[in-house]
């Protein structure tokens, strides 16, 4: 696990230098506060889980496309399918197994995730931007174990909402999904 750890250290390290030193030097922005009000931590959660995501993603669809046989592309070729229409008709169909997949496992992570902020604040987050996850991480790490009720409790009622969406959200993407007929 330490490959995983390591890169995600370094780009939260390079990350926090850019946004807390370079972009301040650069625009000669006195007040460190002006930065916190336009949003730092928000665009963090967008752009840096984003970014520490695109490599799992990028490796897994990867993997899935070239799964697909060569052999049908070339026969859709010859047939003068578009780029367009390959890309809808045999390639989506092909991966959409893997995107299901990946679709169910964000909707999870909206819930239970907490997007490296643990790693990247150390706890020190403010309460505005706390996910389910952060929130339940840090109360682990910080509380008593007086607290570990409440968050087993917190943590069956973030199931008991998840599992419905997640099982509505797969039956209606594989229902109404493209089918490789």
């Amino acid at each position: 696990y330490i490959p995983h750890i390591i890169p995600l250290l370094v780009f939260i390290l390079v990350y926090k230098f850019f946004m807390n030193d370079f972009i301040i030097a650069l625009f000669k922005i006195e007040d460190y506060n002006f930065w916190m009000k336009v949003g730092r931590d928000l665009f963090y959660y967008l752009f840096c889980g984003w970014m520490l995501s695109f490599g799992t993603s990028t490796l897994v669809y990867t993997g899935t496309m070239s799964g697909i046989s060569d052999s049908i592309i070339e026969s859709g070729q010859l047939d003068g399918i578009t780029p367009t229409k390959e890309l809808f008709l045999i390639v989506i169909p092909m991966i959409w197994g893997t995107f299901v997949t990946m679709t169910i496992t964000s909707i999870i992570g909206f819930f239970t995730g907490e997007m490296h902020t643990f790693s990247f604040e150390a706890g020190n987050l403010d309460s505005h931007l706390y996910t389910f996850g952060y929130f339940i991480q840090r109360q682990t790490a910080y509380g008593s174990m007086a607290t570990y009720p409440i968050l087993s409790a917190f943590g069956l009622i973030m199931t008991a909402v998840v599992v419905p969406i997640t099982i509505l959200t797969r039956h209606l993407m594989l229902k109404y999904g493209p089918r490789t007929e």
